[in-house]
């Protein structure tokens, strides 16, 4: 009867490197007889079964030589190109450097406060501390308060309305777009110097009373002032994009200038509703109101305590254009309710009608 070879058994390897590793004969001759049955077990000699186990042995010692050298080669493979990738940052950054230090002269004058800090910094001169030296050039509090997240919520108001004043606030979204591109680009200007080696510090540069202004700046643009235009409703909207989160706030302001936009332009497609909703009769094309009048008499009829250079401003029109419009609507310009750091205010108003001569 012919015996037929199994796998061998796990345990004949234990069993025979407990034999080797012994210095007591009576031990040793145990195993090997503890072997042996093994070995038949699994249908070999105890020479055949030592033969299977060298030959496992050897496969194994391949096996594990071949994945040492993969893991070896691939890790001096990302080191090379961690280091090829590092040194194209740092190439990069150089550059970028020259290019700053080009534009404003030195790298003393990248750091130095620019013309708007400068009016901002002396807005906020009775209540600024400055940092420990030598970094004097940057504010530590102002009147106690710092915060480089710039949270304006709990700012002290007399200081926030000293930013906020130090120079005229932007009226129009062209023109908050572009206060905000400028301190952007005033802080990676500025980072750049800051950050000698390319890694990228992940910090603001821009002075604590600079940041809080060009953050009021950019809620102007995302979403205070309304917008009148596809094109700025657009720029808006590509700017929302470019935020690392989404926020809601900004979706909601675009929305809202969005139907404002739909209803002037359903308005515009029926001109004989459109023309007597202002009281103004149909008698030739040149007679027809123009989208600022209906913007006008859209924003007057929801909020008729808007003053007329606050409805002028966000349509675009004269004051003396809204008083007209207004008048026609027969609506007076009734006290309008302000808020003031968290406040309601009731504004006085003059009746012009009544002191005009």
């Amino acid at each position: 009867m012919t015996t037929t070879a199994t796998a061998l058994d796990p345990k004949f390897a234990k069993i025979i490197a407990l034999m080797n590793s012994t210095k007591f004969d009576g031990e040793r001759q145990s195993c090997r007889a503890r072997a042996e049955q093994v070995a038949k077990s699994c249908g070999m000699s105890f020479e055949e079964a030592m033969e299977a186990l060298q030959r496992a042995t050897a496969k194994s010692s391949l096996h594990s030589n071949f994945y040492d050298d993969y893991v070896a080669a691939k890790e001096a493979a990302d080191r090379a190109e961690r280091e090829r990738a590092n040194a194209e940052r740092r190439r990069r950054h150089a550059e970028r450097q020259a290019a700053v230090i080009a534009k404003y002269g030195s790298k003393k004058a990248v750091l130095a406060p620019c013309e708007r800090e400068r009016l901002i910094l002396e807005a906020v001169k009775p209540w600024r501390v400055a940092q420990e030296r030598p970094h004097e050039r940057w504010t530590g509090n102002l009147g106690g308060w710092s915060d480089y997240g710039f949270n304006r919520e709990k700012m002290p108001p007399q200081i926030l309305e000293a930013i906020l004043r130090a120079y005229p606030l932007p009226t129009t979204f062209a023109a908050a777009k572009a206060e905000h591109e400028y301190w952007e680009t005033r802080n990676d200007d500025m980072d750049c110097i800051l950050d000698t080696d390319g890694l990228g510090l992940g910090d603001i540069a821009l002075d604590v009373a600079a940041g809080v202004r060009a953050e009021a700046v950019r809620d102007l643009a995302l979403r205070e002032i309304r917008l009148t235009t596809i094109a700025d409703l657009h720029a808006r909207f590509a700017m929302y994009r470019g935020l690392e989160s989404t926020w809601e706030r900004v979706e909601d302001a675009i929305f809202r200038d969005l139907e404002a936009m739909a209803k002037t332009e359903a308005d515009l497609s029926n001109p004989s509703k459109a023309s007597s909703d202002i009281g103004i009769p149909i008698s030739s094309p040149s007679d027809h109101p123009s989208t600022s009048d209906h913007t006008v008499a859209d924003m007057l009829r929801a909020d008729p305590t808007r003053s007329d250079r606050h409805v002028a401003r966000a349509c675009g029109c004269s004051p003396t254009t809204v008083g007209k419009i207004r008048r026609q609507l027969g609506l007076a310009q009734g006290a309008r309710s302000v808020q003031r750091r968290g406040q309601t205010y009731r504004m006085k108003v003059v009746d012009r009608q009544a002191v005009t001569p």
